[in-house]
């Protein structure tokens, strides 16, 4: 994770998930986010934040990554950072972008989240 900055959960909720969610969900009032169930993001100041802004969390484990399409996503990332040699924090951020906006985009997605049902089934075999 790359952060140029410590911020406070409130502020983050508040500036940025909160109008990415609204933006993305404009047409239906109601919004499931999931997470990895970490304890930052459980914590109750986040839980009675997400309530009073209607926001649903979707309980899971976080020791399921397969079915966790962000892994994916940060694991191709991964891939693709190891093959640059970044000398400055600028060409990180530059090629995380391009990395991002080329490879991380919609027709990617798109894959992932059709495979979907296959993941699930697989995991509901494994674990029952």
């Amino acid at each position: 994770m790359i952060w140029g900055c410590t911020t406070t959960s409130e502020v983050l909720l508040k500036t940025q998930l909160l109008p990415f969610v609204k933006k993305c969900f404009r047409t239906t009032k109601r919004c499931i986010i999931q997470d990895d169930s970490t304890p930052c993001h459980r914590a109750k100041k986040v839980r009675d934040f997400m309530k009073t802004e209607g926001v649903v969390q979707l309980t899971r484990s976080g020791n399921s990554p397969d079915l966790n399409q962000i892994e994916n996503c940060w694991y191709l990332m991964s891939k693709r950072l190891i093959r640059h040699k970044l000398s400055s924090k600028q060409e990180l951020i530059n090629t995380i972008r391009k990395v991002w906006h080329e490879e991380i985009n919609e027709k990617y997605l798109k894959t992932l989240i059709q495979f979907m049902p296959r993941r699930i089934k697989a995991d509901i075999k494994v674990h029952g």
